[in-house]
């Protein structure tokens, strides 16, 4: 067992790369507290700039420092990981309401100068997610083949310069990652995942 996690939850992990389903570290209170802050962080954003420019402020903002050292998602890295890791970056997704933006199939450590490709992604919803407003998701058990190819799209509304080529996995095996507000997912660096345009009228926004 451990500290968080039970065996069959790593278990879970190790076989398919993702867990969700874990109890919210943050109740609704304290999810308001999260969003309130979050509005002051974007209104340091200059004009022109977009939530994407957060990134590792963490560093400065101990609003958010807090946040990523929380006992308990320390806890859950902890039992994926072992003791000895350390946090390297933050960064928020939002999308709008009604937004076109994708994030196309890819894997966290084709674009992560890390060596070795050993880390694990923790996404905190700061309000519900599920299909409707464009929840993460992932391709079970893809971590396992390691690295595989990218390369350009140009007909995509994808954010990144990269995506995964087709035919290496299978995208209708694709798990929606829904969460509540102040729940988190956690996920393998070398598994497949992406998200579809959010053309609900919520909000979608994780750390």
């Amino acid at each position: 067992m451990g500290k968080r996690l039970t065996d069959q939850q790593r278990a879970f992990y190790k076989r398919n790369g993702y867990l969700i389903g874990l109890p919210p570290v943050f109740d609704s209170e304290q999810v308001k507290q999260l969003n309130n802050g979050l509005n002051e962080l974007l209104k340091l954003l200059r004009p022109g700039e977009d939530a994407k420019e957060i990134r590792e402020w963490h560093e400065t903002s101990r609003f958010l420092y807090d946040i990523c050292t929380n006992e308990t998602i320390l806890d859950y890295v902890e039992d994926i990981l072992g003791p000895d890791f350390y946090l390297w970056g933050s960064n928020f997704f939002i999308k709008p309401p009604h937004s076109t933006s994708t994030v196309g199939w890819h894997q966290d450590t084709y674009y992560w100068p890390l060596e070795p490709k050993i880390s694990a992604t923790v996404w905190l919803a700061f309000e519900d997610v599920n299909e409707e407003n464009a929840a993460m998701k992932v391709i079970p058990g893809s971590h396992v083949a390691g690295l595989i190819r990218h390369s350009r799209s140009s007909d995509t509304d994808s954010v990144l310069t990269l995506e995964c080529e087709r035919g290496q996995f299978r995208e209708d095996s694709a798990v929606s990652l829904n969460l509540r507000a102040g729940q988190i997912s956690i996920h393998d660096d070398k598994i497949v995942h992406g998200s579809p345009a959010n053309r609900s009228s919520r909000r979608r926004a994780g750390l």
